[in-house]
């Protein structure tokens, strides 16, 4: 069964970046897990399990594919269905 519940994440703009990378953790401060890029300001995380803590980071790539340092962490905490 599919869970009903989703993370939705937004950013400022890069001047350089022609995408963004978006990593998850369970475990704040590392071991992130790249789950997606996108060209807009924005993702929606739909894969997210209730009951359970991520830990979310992006990264700009330019065109040369150089990948920025991770963003700052946030914090999403999934209610029990």
């Amino acid at each position: 069964m599919a869970s009903a519940h989703s993370v939705s994440l937004a950013w400022n703009a890069s001047r350089s970046a022609t995408h963004y990378n978006v990593y998850r953790s369970e475990i704040s401060g590392g071991y992130y897990r790249l789950i997606g890029s996108t060209q807009n300001l924005n993702f929606r995380d739909m894969n997210v399990d209730p009951g359970v803590t991520f830990y979310y980071v992006c990264t700009a790539v330019d065109s040369a594919g150089r990948e920025s340092d991770f963003s700052n962490e946030v914090r999403a905490s999934i209610p029990p269905d």
